[in-house]
């Protein structure tokens, strides 16, 4: 609707994965013969048609991963450019159980346009509605992008010190568990009980 009316909102936009990103991946997948289609610019259904393929295997859980950070993170801004993870042309955030700010400024676009097509004048409405200018937009959608990070990031702190605080009882247990991740320096294993990664380095030694 918004789109239509040529009125500003934020998109929820994922971009199209680097070359960079893609060759990285590629090389790591040409390693264990497998390989992801879709020649230089693959599309949303490859990557699908490659998790398909690897669901059965004991290091799915580490692929799916690699997967995913070879991935752009997904941001809000007004320029709509699709949801490549989603393979949608136009995609944004409208309601969920936690309401996101994204989705207040879109419901405020919407109902500005509703009271529009009645005849109001102004930039605001009695029903909550707002218009934004695209500069507007610019800045919420950036600021809106930052707050998530940052709010992703102190819950990974918490949850990292709760694990940390678990696992101290925990010294000397031995446990099953997988290798979640490679990195440059080593690998993370995750546990699987318990779902809790510990990194290992090629610098340990016995």
């Amino acid at each position: 609707m918004s789109k239509k009316a040529k009125e500003p909102a934020l998109f929820r936009i994922h971009d199209k994965p680097t070359t960079e990103a893609i060759t990285s991946f590629r090389s790591v997948l040409a390693e264990l013969g497998l390989e992801l289609p879709g020649g230089n610019k693959p599309e949303p259904r490859d990557y699908a048609e490659l998790l398909e393929s690897i669901a059965d295997r004991p290091d799915a859980e580490m692929l799916q991963t690699m997967l995913l950070r070879s991935m752009k993170q997904a941001i809000y801004d007004p320029e709509n450019r699709g949801h490549f993870g989603l393979a949608l042309q136009s995609y944004a955030h409208f309601t969920s159980p936690i309401r996101r700010y994204p989705d207040l400024s879109l419901h405020r676009a919407i109902k500005y346009l509703l009271a529009k097509e009645q005849g109001n004048k102004g930039n605001t409405t009695e029903t909550g509605g707002y218009h934004y200018s695209m500069e507007e937009m610019l800045q919420l959608g950036q600021h809106c992008s930052m707050a998530e990070r940052r709010a992703d990031e102190a819950t990974r702190d918490v949850s990292d010190w709760l694990k940390c605080d678990f696992m101290l009882d925990q010294v000397g247990n031995v446990f099953k568990g997988v290798i979640a991740s490679v990195t440059g320096f080593g690998f993370f294993v995750r546990l699987d009980e318990l779902f809790i990664d510990g990194a290992g380095t090629r610098f340990l030694t016995g």
